[in-house]
């Protein structure tokens, strides 16, 4: 293990910690500390996606229910329309046979 020496403002000397095995500053505390970070940070992003997931298809849903919404009053006023061609129908051709 090296360890290094450091001169403070006034001339005093401090000690920094040895460095971790292997050379490396990073001491194996920092990397899990690191990994818990991005973890969390990976969860929040998750849960944050799911949330716009969930509210898009909400959306989607809804939109589905009012285009059903929307094609059954345009199937009333068709038959409607129908039922009044009919009728103008049977009209003309009682008038028609009664001439």
């Amino acid at each position: 293990m090296v360890g290094v020496t450091f001169i403070r403002p006034g001339g005093a000397q401090a000690a920094a910690a040895p460095a971790a095995e292997g050379g490396s500053l990073l001491g194996s505390g920092s990397l899990s500390t690191f990994g818990l970070v991005t973890a969390a940070a990976g969860a929040l992003t998750s849960a944050i996606g799911t949330y716009y997931s969930t509210l898009s298809q909400r959306y989607s849903l809804r939109s589905q229910a009012n285009d059903l919404l929307f094609q059954g009053s345009i199937a009333d006023i068709n038959a409607r329309a129908a039922e009044r061609d009919e009728a103008l129908l049977r009209l003309a051709g009682m008038l028609h046979w009664n001439s």
